[in-house]
């Protein structure tokens, strides 16, 4: 049987944010994988528009440039660790 890694299991909580203020939250996990850690979320919360309209879901007409991650502590039950990933630099999507 197969081995299933344990961060893969755990919902992580995720704000994204423009321009350090926060758009909205969704959630998503860690998978492993040979590159390494990979975040699985649904693409609307990464690109902030509506998957069949392409229409911006921020009411503020922005979009993410930034996810922030709410970790778990390892090893601490109930204890977060937050970790921001930048989704747009200079030139557009990273």
């Amino acid at each position: 049987m197969p081995t299933i890694a344990e961060p893969s299991v755990k919902s992580l909580l995720l704000v994204m944010q423009s321009q350090e203020k926060a758009l909205g939250t969704g959630t998503g996990f860690v998978a492993q994988t040979s590159r390494g850690p990979v975040l699985i979320t649904n693409w609307q919360n990464i690109a902030g528009r509506n998957p069949e309209t392409n229409q911006v879901l921020s009411h503020t007409g922005q979009v993410p440039d930034e996810v922030v991650i709410i970790h778990n502590r390892a090893n601490r039950l109930g204890e977060w660790v937050q970790r921001s990933e930048r989704l747009l630099g200079p030139q557009g999507p990273l």
